[in-house]
């Protein structure tokens, strides 16, 4: 069995775990020649391995007061392009929200710290054998979009 996370938007990424977190890989996001989301991409890379068995956990977006109307209307397009792809792959799948998922894997840290630096804390809890093959964004930060797609998989691993 193989969990597979998306944390969307075009900085976003898919990260496939084995049920017994043993062993990921990632895709960032696929982009194409205009930096939009490539969904043809993304329907194959979905579909990369039809015969295990597979749950997609997807990070529901949640843009209020976040975004400015222009950028959140983008982003929404997007994410019902993405659900579509995600629904023509006919594999189960559940939407769970940032405040849901985040509950549950930045239990036990500090609040003191924003959210973006409780998942960096707790990537680097969870998962310090995967820390070699996470990209780094800044010396000190790992990729958000690894970060958090790979967060959600264990949630959703969890869940499962």
């Amino acid at each position: 069995m193989k969990i597979i996370s998306i944390d969307p938007g075009k900085k976003g990424a898919i990260v496939w775990l084995n049920a017994d977190a043993t062993d990921f890989y990632f895709e960032k996001m696929p982009l194409d020649s205009e930096g939009k989301i490539d969904f043809i991409i993304l329907r194959e890379l979905l579909n990369r391995d039809p015969d295990e068995q597979q749950h997609i956990f997807s990070e529901k977006p949640n843009t209020m007061g976040v975004m400015g109307a222009t950028q959140a209307f983008n982003y929404g397009v997007d994410f019902g392009l993405l659900l579509s792809v995600v629904i023509d792959s006919e594999l189960p799948y559940t939407l769970v929200e940032p405040n849901k998922w985040t509950k549950i894997i930045h239990a036990g840290i500090d609040s003191k710290y924003k959210p973006k630096a409780k998942s960096q804390i707790a990537v680097k809890r969870l998962f310090p054998k995967f820390l070699s093959r996470i990209p780094k964004t800044k010396p000190r930060y790992y990729s958000e979009g690894v970060v958090d797609a790979l967060l959600i998989a264990e949630y959703g691993r969890r869940q499962l």
